[in-house]
């Protein structure tokens, strides 16, 4: 019950046995994007630097 609450508010609930599968996606996405924004990043910035 607490769990499906969580998915609708979009909270998170590490306290909780069960995990909002849908949240825990989101997270991971987000994560995800972060991880491929940071790298793009570095590459442009050695690109910069190398032939700046």
């Amino acid at each position: 019950m607490l769990s499906s609450q969580c998915c609708k508010r979009g909270g998170t609930m590490t306290l909780s046995r069960e995990y909002c599968r849908e949240e825990y996606t989101t997270l991971l996405r987000h994560a995800l994007r972060a991880v491929i924004l940071g790298v793009s990043g570095i590459v442009v910035t050695g690109f910069l630097i190398a032939y700046g």
